[in-house]
């Protein structure tokens, strides 16, 4: 059962639908599936979604005769399921992050709705539109005064900035009102406020809202059934309120309600917070597709030498015109290679060749021609893949890194089955990946890359050494290829996933403690607050290696840093035997949970995960 469920209804959107799906498609949350509720489109909607529901296997396409918005969100309802509820509509468009975002906030805080900033956007130009600044969990009395402040503001009535948990919706039967043309969003979240418990407001945009000259809210006040709908709407406010008490101590702010004026977030010019949207987000009305076709046209770097692989997406256009990779000026990709082979950083092609071939390393790209807009990764459809053994065959090549999560997801659509290898996913260089700083991606790089062998072999003798006094120093396994993933390390030994032991580092207070868990396995927040009376904090990748004793992709429970307590996870107890690492990101150990108990030194079982 997926996570999320996120419900789309369509209709007529071909203009601005790729846009959309092209955003549901990066989100770096895959425990999903995503309905597309074609609702009786007449353009090219239905053919637009079939042609995603191939490329991503989170997809799925309900075509239904047109109904109207609230009767196909009811649907999407119905077919839901999620343990958690996200809305979209088909002319807008999400932050990579945004699932995640929502889902880690509802997962950490237990809670029943997560409620976002977004961006409201008009033309060129973007705000981000600000509500509650709490950063605590909320009851629902105390959520409610919040939105008795602005009750007609967008923030609050809408559904696609929130994520809900759909037990409540399933267990209360509730749904859209069918016979509302505008606002039955705000019905239908005053009717899931009335049975939630824990809310809880996001200080992040995660959503970009365009308003269109037809819109509803551009219309409203035109509307002559408007009045109408409001009295029907203060009833249901106004009952809200009472059911918690609060109605007679705030008569006065709660019947204001009826003056209210629906408001979705200004995009003045002279506001502070406005700001331009990239050009390849633009999708002017008046437009048609901005899509190109286009090929790869200069050749990878590599020669019989190279040891390892880095493969980006598709050339940016700065790249195109310079024909070469990595042309834009503010991607991070020669200042890490040189940081992380001590060379200066290259000015010229030739430099940048140079530097990659002394150090072994060949760059290619995963696709080989495409339909793209500028040099959006997002908007990329209709691959056709390079064909990367033509350098794999002719080189030393035995590791493979994907520079950025959609080159990972392309590279194993694409390419894996034909090559036969994992790749392993790095963090990606592109200025828009801002959460990573240099300093930051360069560590990160390192540690997957170009792990320094020195260190690693001391890592991995000083757990070997640690235990040859048990006798287990026999049941070490080195590997030729990068264990430092589960999946990886899955190949290498030949096993299931879920039988390499991973172990997960924590802080708790003043302490470091490490969990060693199955590795299909995931923190649950509430079993870890229940049993450390916290909440989960898993250690820095730039404090693991000082904190622990083990660099990332190597820690294992054997010869840490003194203090440092372990505790085996009750997922392990599936298997007779099963592989941590042994201090380095190219090896196993094979043992029995009795020989794991006894090497490691563990403090208790704890059942922690789910």
């Amino acid at each position: 059962m997926p996570l999320v469920t996120l419900i789309i209804p369509i209709y007529n959107a071909e203009r601005y639908l790729r846009r959309s799906l092209d955003s549901v498609s990066a989100q770096t949350f895959s425990d999903m599936e995503v309905l597309l509720l074609n609702d009786g489109s007449k353009d090219g909607s239905l053919g637009i979604c079939r042609e995603y529901e191939k490329k991503d296997v989170r997809f799925r396409v309900i075509d239904k005769e047109n109904s109207g918005v609230s009767d196909t969100r009811n649907l999407g309802m119905r077919l839901a399921c999620g343990k958690y509820l996200q809305f979209m509509d088909s002319d807008d468009w999400l932050t990579p992050d945004a699932t995640e975002s929502l889902v880690q906030t509802a997962e950490r805080d237990q809670c029943d709705f997560v409620i976002a900033d977004f961006y409201r956007v008009k033309g060129k130009r973007y705000v981000e539109k600000r509500h509650i600044r709490r950063e605590d969990v909320m009851s629902r009395e105390e959520f409610a005064m919040e939105m008795a402040k602005d009750p007609a503001d967008f923030y609050y009535g809408v559904m696609w900035n929130k994520l809900y948990r759909r037990e409540i919706v399933r267990e209360h039967e509730l749904f859209c009102d069918t016979s509302l043309n505008w606002c039955e969003d705000f019905l239908f979240n005053l009717s899931f406020i009335r049975y939630g418990g824990r809310f809880r407001a996001m200080q992040k945009p995660v959503y970009y809202y365009m308003k269109r000259r037809d819109s509803l809210v551009a219309t409203e006040s035109m509307c002559v059934d408007a009045v109408r709908v409001r009295l029907k709407l203060l009833e249901k406010y106004k009952d809200l309120y009472q059911s918690m008490g609060l109605y007679e101590e705030h008569r006065l702010k709660i019947n204001a309600y009826i003056l209210a004026i629906a408001k979705d977030g200004g995009v003045a010019r002279m506001n502070p917070r406005t700001r331009k949207l990239n050009p390849e987000d633009v999708i002017p009305e008046e437009e048609s597709s901005r899509y190109q076709h286009v090929e790869h046209t200069f050749e990878p770097v590599y020669d019989e030498h190279s040891e390892l692989l880095i493969l980006g997406t598709f050339p940016s256009v700065k790249s195109r015109e310079q024909k070469f990779y990595y042309g834009h000026s503010r991607n991070r990709f020669w200042s890490v290679i040189a940081r992380l082979t001590g060379e200066s950083l290259p000015e010229t092609i030739e430099e940048k060749k140079k530097m990659l071939l002394k150090h072994h390393i060949a760059v290619w790209d995963v696709i080989q021609s495409c339909d793209i807009i500028g040099s959006s990764d997002s908007s990329i459809k209709n691959v056709v893949p390079a064909d990367l053994n033509r350098v794999l065959n002719g080189s030393r090549i035995t590791r493979i890194f994907a520079n950025g999560d959609k080159a990972y997801r392309l590279y194993k659509k694409y390419c894996q089955e034909e090559t036969g290898r994992l790749a392993v996913r790095l963090p990606s260089s592109s200025p828009a990946n801002a959460i990573f700083s240099l300093d930051r991606l360069t560590d990160v790089w390192g540690e997957l890359i170009f792990e320094r062998k020195e260190e690693k072999k001391m890592a991995f003798e000083k757990a070997k050494e640690y235990l040859k006094q048990f006798g287990l120093d026999s049941h070490v396994m080195v590997f030729d290829t990068s264990s430092a993933t589960v999946e990886l390390a899955a190949q290498a030994v030949g096993c299931e996933a879920a039988r390499i032991a991973k172990t997960l580092s924590f802080q708790v207070g003043e302490e470091c403690i490490l969990i060693v868990a199955a590795g299909d396995a995931r923190i649950d927040n509430s079993k870890y607050k229940a049993r450390f009376h916290t909440k989960a904090k898993m250690l820095a990748s730039d404090e693991v290696e000082e904190k622990i004793g083990h660099g990332v992709g190597g820690v294992c429970p054997f010869g840490v840093n003194k203090g440092v307590k372990i505790y085996l996870d009750a997922s392990l107890k599936r298997f007779e035997s099963v592989y941590p690492a042994c201090g380095s990101s190219n090896s196993a150990v094979n043992l029995t949970l009795e020989e794991l108990e006894q090497a490691s030194g563990y403090a208790e079982w704890i059942d922690v995960c789910k």
